[in-house]
């Protein structure tokens, strides 16, 4: 769907929805020093009723979206029978932050019932020693639908280029920053609107209008050609950024046939496989002996390390086949997926191992 259509179908929604925070409009002047970094507020919300007995207080900085981002300092208090509003100070060592993601700062009460009042998401710049956030007011957390999000602790992370931008989405909050991480922003994670072949989210925060798009299309880094599994757009008020989502990991699981060594195709009659697992194993059938070792996926390519096989003899075309095999493992430095679905590895000297996906495509090593 063309991205003017998808934001005047959303345009509603957008004005129906919650505001969020922008970085920047609770942080009082100073630089975080050796003293550390305070934020300080009160907790409050609406219904005049009284917290139930065992309810306790939060409020917590984490690097990254909640529930999923490193809980960076946290500050909780039993309220033993005491009403909102509630006061709170929270202290926070700076050299625990975490340079180039985007801190967010919320509050919770929870209570014995399970019943749980959570604050809108707000963005804390950690450059900043002292933060008044004011009054944050609380609002009955709403459990998601049944696979409508990422499972709880685990996020959905895309980035782009030229300029630099990152998204986190998780069941709870979703981050932004672009410009290189100079600006950012947080927001309630919207209820996803899915499509044939596209899912979306739109939301307002502050003054910002924002609406994502994640398509289920092969995408590949514009700066270090890493495949991923999701093509993403992003569209903030008139900007739009463009860039890729999901794990490259994704893309390598289960069990892969060889077909083709380095241009030579396959000895007759011969299976060799090559298999990735999600603990970092590689492994499978060189030809003629079992194999395995380590794979390690960075921002810049895939490595393999580790590798042993078995000792067997066998005919003297399986044993060559079986070292180019390896000795292609050994020296990888990246992968792709043509238009057909195809693994194909490539080595640092432009060798390449290419295979196809076995029937058995999520083999344990």
């Amino acid at each position: 769907m063309p991205m003017p259509a998808l934001l005047v179908i959303m345009a509603p929604l957008l004005i129906l929805l919650g505001c969020a925070h922008d970085p920047g409009t609770s942080s009082d002047a100073g630089a975080a020093d050796s003293e550390g970094i305070v934020i300080r507020g009160e907790l409050s919300y609406l219904p005049r009723i009284a917290l139930p007995r065992g309810a306790v207080a939060t409020v917590e900085l984490r690097a990254g979206p909640a529930p999923s981002g490193d809980i960076i300092a946290e500050w909780s208090r039993p309220l033993e029978g005491r009403q909102v509003p509630i006061d709170f100070r929270l202290e926070v060592d700076p050299a625990a932050t975490q340079p180039g993601r985007v801190h967010v700062f919320r509050g919770v009460l929870r209570s014995a019932d399970g019943s749980n009042w959570i604050s809108e998401p707000l963005v804390i710049d950690t450059a900043r020693a002292r933060h008044d956030v004011g009054t944050l007011m609380l609002e009955r957390k709403q459990a998601p639908e049944a696979n409508d999000q990422p499972a709880a602790g685990e996020v959905f992370v895309a980035r782009g280029n030229e300029p630099g931008w990152r998204l986190d989405v998780d069941t709870g909050t979703l981050t932004l920053s672009w410009d290189y991480g100079e600006r950012a922003l947080a927001a309630v994670t919207p209820a996803p609107l899915p499509a044939e072949g596209i899912t979306s989210y739109g939301t307002a925060v502050g003054d910002h209008r924002l609406v994502i798009a994640v398509h289920d299309q092969l995408c590949a880094d514009d700066m270090t050609g890493m495949p991923h599994p999701k093509r993403v757009i992003v569209s903030l008020d008139d900007r739009v950024l463009r860039g890729c989502g999901g794990e490259p990991r994704d893309l390598l699981l289960g069990e892969w046939v060889i077909e083709d060594v380095d241009g030579r195709g396959t000895v007759d009659g011969s299976r060799a496989t090559v298999a990735f697992d999600t603990e970092g194993r590689i492994g499978g059938r060189g030809s003629c002996n079992s194999y395995g070792g380590s794979y390690r996926l960075s921002g810049e390519g895939l490595s393999v390390s580790e590798v042993f096989s078995t000792l067997m003899a066998c005919a003297e075309g399986l044993m060559n086949q079986e070292r180019r095999i390896l000795g292609i493992l050994e020296d990888v430095g990246r992968f792709e997926l043509d238009d057909t679905g195809a693994l194909i590895l490539h080595t640092h000297d432009g060798r390449t191992l290419t295979a196809r996906r076995s029937a058995n495509a999520q083999t344990t090593l």
